[in-house]
């Protein structure tokens, strides 16, 4: 259901038909830019005023493999997503989380054992929200892959994160960037941070690229 034009006024319709799905294994309400140039397809998902509605119908779908939320603006299902413990994929781009958004998320997080790829990519997240982010990382035992990039990490926050997926044990790739055109990598934190993860993919771009100490100059 890429932008297919859902609201908060639609969210106790759609809430009650994933009631009656309760095998669904693949929910995908990402709010992505649409290729197809006709404008009729030119609509958001924008549940942000029903986010509490579909809470409970989340919590219903006990099955559920993959979740794709990005840039739905939800604000109240961080209880619901630690119920989804099969979940192997959770994606939360763009739903401006920040700090406090991401400290009620962590200890959902840390019930999802099963997890695999998550992506929490442009999302106001800086130090405080990083930390405690990466203290939810051992309890999600099977998490290979974070996607971070487009935050607003400071020094601090990266280490934290970089320490937790030392202490985790199978992560593969923590990605962290802020990537914009002709800047110059600096590997001055990348080293600090490849100390305390040394056998991890700390991010992958086109190109060698290295975790940065450069703040996001907005929020994208």
């Amino acid at each position: 259901m890429r932008p297919c034009g859902i609201d908060g006024g639609a969210v106790a319709t759609l809430a009650a038909a994933l009631c009656r799905l309760p095998d669904l294994q693949r929910l995908v309400l990402d709010n992505d830019p649409c290729p197809d140039p006709d404008p009729v397809y030119d609509h958001v998902n924008d549940l942000s005023d029903g986010s509490a509605v579909l809470a409970p119908a989340l919590r219903a779908l006990a099955d559920l493999r993959s979740l794709q939320l990005a840039g739905c603006m939800l604000d109240a299902l961080a209880s619901a997503l630690g119920e989804l413990t099969r979940l192997t994929l959770l994606s939360l781009a763009r739903n401006d989380i920040g700090n406090a958004g991401a400290a009620a998320l962590a200890p959902e997080l840390a019930k999802l054992a099963e997890l695999r790829d998550l992506r929490l990519d442009g999302n106001h997240i800086g130090d405080a929200g990083a930390a405690a982010l990466a203290a939810a990382l051992p309890g999600m035992t099977r998490l290979k892959t974070v996607h971070l990039n487009n935050n607003m990490l400071g020094g601090a926050g990266l280490v934290a994160l970089a320490a937790g997926a030392a202490r985790h044990g199978s992560m593969e790739e923590l990605h962290v960037l802020e990537w914009q055109a002709g800047e110059t990598p600096s590997p001055r934190l990348a080293g600090r941070t490849r100390q305390l993860m040394p056998s991890k993919s700390l991010t992958k771009s086109p190109e060698r690229a290295w975790m940065h100490d450069r703040r996001p100059s907005a929020f994208m």
